[in-house]
């Protein structure tokens, strides 16, 4: 059962509040297009912005393989990420950090975001176009098993295809069959993580 997340229209105007230098500086470089850099450069490293955000919701350090997704090495790679630190923007947000236990499903949240939406929106229209807000928003926090605060969760369901494009509604019906792959996913790190804390108790 979904719990209750802040008022939707809270979420969505932290969305408007996000500077776009956090998720274009992905971009190095006049030509727009993702290169490599000096490291001292004054550019957004995705890996690093998204690892430390799983711990600050709870979750635990991230293994090198679950790491790799999250790298920029080609040009292909920057709208999928600039679409997860826009996620990452929202989910700092200190009501989330305060709870402390969204550490995994934000990570499964964010590789879906990163996956899906790219081919039909992009971090800028996320930001300025009302709907695509709301969607993105919605989509959040379906992936976190939220609602927005005073919705129940068929409500929450029916706006969110309400507010989807027809191209947005079938990504939503195939991403609920993919879902029982991403509770899988969670499932091995939650185990993962109970044998490391395990592990951590019989050597203490």
């Amino acid at each position: 059962m979904s719990l209750e997340a802040p008022l939707l229209e809270q979420l969505m105007h932290r969305i408007t509040e996000c500077p776009p230098e956090f998720h274009f500086r992905l971009y190095a470089g006049p030509s727009g297009h993702f290169q490599t850099v000096d490291p001292a450069a004054d550019v957004v490293v995705p890996e690093a912005i998204l690892a430390d955000l799983i711990l600050e919701l709870g979750g635990r350090p991230l293994a090198e393989e679950e790491i790799a997704p999250l790298r920029c090495r080609k040009d292909e790679d920057v709208p999928k990420l600039q679409i997860m630190l826009l996620a990452a923007w929202l989910l700092h947000d200190p009501w989330f950090r305060a709870a402390k236990r969204f550490g995994t499903p934000a990570y499964v949240t964010l590789l879906e975001l990163g996956r899906d939406l790219p081919a039909h929106t992009n971090a800028e229209q996320i930001r300025e176009d009302p709907e695509r807000r709301e969607e993105f928003v919605r989509l959040c926090l379906r992936g976190l098993g939220l609602v927005p605060q005073g919705e129940s969760e068929e409500h929450a369901e029916d706006r969110l295809r309400s507010v989807s494009a027809v191209e947005r509604a079938r990504i939503v019906k195939e991403t609920r069959e993919r879902l029982q792959k991403a509770r899988e996913l969670a499932e091995a790190m939650r185990r993962k993580e109970a044998e490391e804390a395990a592990a951590r108790a019989y050597r203490e």
